[in-house]
């Protein structure tokens, strides 16, 4: 008789979206996690943490999330990094409970006079909650990128700064 492990497994998605800034624009846009605040559906607060010993490098952040699920709403906090690993490139990790952890990379590349970002996702849940997981930070991540397409090229077509 075999038993159901409840395990965690791992799922992956892409996307890519042209933004009609240049690269160098959208690479610092990304590398901030409060810039994400007011495009991320999810996401109601940031804040500010120590970075640690084995990532000096990167920016570290205590996030809440704010849920619907049904007629309930939660929130829930975890820990978030973002790291600049190169001019074309941003990683970023989520970890949040229970055992779920969302790694990010970024890549900008020039396309005609603008930028193609490409992100490249990997999901590692409870398999009881990786199809929730997936589906939820799939719409977060597609809404995030079409708000920030929007922000940076409104930004540029004002000649204001991407803040």
């Amino acid at each position: 008789m075999a038993f159901y492990d409840p395990g965690v497994s791992e799922v992956k998605f892409e996307q890519s979206i042209d933004i009609a800034v240049p690269p160098k624009v959208v690479h610092a846009f990304l590398g901030n996690l409060h810039h994400y605040r007011s495009l991320h559906p999810l996401i109601d607060e940031v804040e500010d943490l120590a970075p640690t010993r084995a990532h000096p490098d990167a920016h570290r952040y205590r996030v809440t999330d704010k849920l619907r699920f049904g007629p309930f709403h939660y929130r829930f906090a975890y820990t978030a990094e973002l790291e600049a690993t190169s001019s074309t490139e941003v990683r970023g990790t989520a970890w949040q409970e229970p055992g779920i952890e969302v790694r990010t990379r970024y890549r900008v590349a020039p396309v005609g006079a603008g930028t193609r970002l490409h992100e490249d996702a990997s999901i590692v849940a409870p398999r009881l909650l990786l199809g929730f997981v997936r589906r939820q930070a799939e719409r977060a991540h597609r809404e995030t990128l079409a708000k920030l397409k929007a922000r940076l090229e409104e930004c540029a077509t004002a000649g204001k700064a991407s803040d």
